[in-house]
């Protein structure tokens, strides 16, 4: 069983906490386990026999699973992230110098990310997550400064860019969402 819930929200707004109940005996015995600030469940999977159950919510970043065993109870939240094409791995350089952006891939529990530094002028040193995942085009959020103060492209603009590899030997673009014009062009470091 699922359920979410949201004190005093409206219709069209996410829950706030989120339940997942398994029966383990009579109707008034329950294995549950709450989730806070957490935007639900989309499904639940049991075994056949009826001694696991796997509570599944996919987004864009990935999948969350939160599993269920007979006489074990509820484990571990954890959530598998979209992988980053190989295209992408490693560090690219500005053609200009100005600065580089290295990815590096998605383990569990920790999406996929970009870490751009500046190499000339002020120091600017952010790592970003990445979302919107596909086989040429990645979109960086969440920007974290690491070093110094934000500077130009250090980070692209949020909700507003992505990042370009359109084959997989070819140089990398950072592009403004829906604009096919480059606002920067790299090379593999």
């Amino acid at each position: 069983m699922r359920a979410n819930f949201g004190q005093y929200c409206r219709d069209g707004e996410p829950p706030t906490e989120s339940v997942a109940a398994v029966g383990t005996g009579g109707p008034g015995k329950w294995d549950t386990h709450i989730a806070k600030n957490w935007d639900g469940w989309d499904r639940v999977d049991i075994a056949r026999n009826g001694k696991s159950a796997t509570f599944s919510s996919t987004s864009w970043a990935g999948t969350t699973t939160l599993d269920w065993r007979a006489g074990k109870g509820f484990g571990e939240v954890t959530t598998t992230y979209k992988k980053l094409g190989e295209r992408f791995l490693g560090t690219w350089r500005a053609e200009d110098g100005s600065h580089q952006v290295t990815f590096r891939q998605s383990k569990l529990n920790v999406p996929a990310s970009a870490t751009v530094e500046m190499l000339k002028g002020p120091a600017c040193k952010v790592r970003m997550d990445l979302i919107n995942i596909w086989e040429d085009r990645v979109q960086p959020r969440g920007a974290k400064v690491l070093e110094g103060e934000k500077a130009r492209y250090c980070p692209p603009e949020e909700f507003n860019s992505e990042y370009v590899v359109a084959t997989a030997d070819g140089p990398m673009e950072l592009r403004n969402l829906g604009d096919a014009t480059p606002l920067v062009t790299y090379r593999k470091a």
